[in-house]
């Protein structure tokens, strides 16, 4: 098991700039990061990950910002909008070498 901790703690949205708070992280004794992605643009994973790996973390987990307009309860377009932005976390899981989506 790992200890984990969640950017939304601290920040909202994430962003590449909020890999600043990484060193922090690491020196409180967090191994993982849960990164919650209320917009794919806001992060570039390459960046992420190179700062994470810099730091000694791993992302642990994405979470999933599945807000209005983002919604497979609702109507076609939603879950259509929806499919789509957690296909894109996927991608950017593969890159932030992920293994958890939530």
């Amino acid at each position: 098991m790992r200890l984990g901790i969640n950017t939304f703690l601290f920040t909202s949205p994430f962003t590449n700039q909020s890999t600043n708070l990484f060193p922090t992280f690491k020196k409180w004794g967090f191994e993982t990061v849960e990164i919650p992605v209320e917009d794919p643009p806001h992060i570039d994973p390459a960046h992420v990950k190179a700062e994470l790996d810099r730091n000694g973390l791993a992302c642990g987990s994405v979470c999933a910002c599945m807000g209005p307009g983002r919604d497979f309860r609702g109507s076609p377009e939603e879950q259509q909008t929806a499919m789509n932005y957690c296909r894109t976390l996927i991608d950017q899981m593969v890159v932030l070498g992920c293994p958890s989506l939530i």
